[in-house]
């Protein structure tokens, strides 16, 4: 059965997708048994045109700090990275509400 994780387009959102992707570092090495093959449903940055400017936020201290633990991370996808990136690169976020 497929899962699907619908998050905001913010380093919170992305963390909590891959907090499901590949558990949780206070799990420890116990993580692995809980991570599941969870699929990004949401906003995308290329998806980011076609919604109002009214809809971003600036990205706040803590986004910020998020970011920079998530791509310091080896285990961050590619695709995820590049996403993550885009936030920081243009210090906004979008909130799916």
């Amino acid at each position: 059965m497929p899962i699907f994780a619908l998050v905001d387009w913010n380093p919170a959102g992305l963390s909590i997708l891959c907090t499901y992707k590949y558990g949780s570092i206070s799990m420890g090495l116990e993580s692995y048994r809980y991570a599941c093959n969870v699929k990004w449903l949401g906003l995308r940055g290329d998806d980011l045109q076609l919604i109002p400017q009214s809809a971003f936020q600036e990205l706040k201290p803590r986004d910020l700090q998020i970011a920079k633990s998530l791509l310091s991370s080896k285990f961050l996808q590619d695709t995820h990275r590049a996403e993550l990136t885009r936030m920081v690169e243009t210090g906004t976020r979008a909130e799916i509400e």
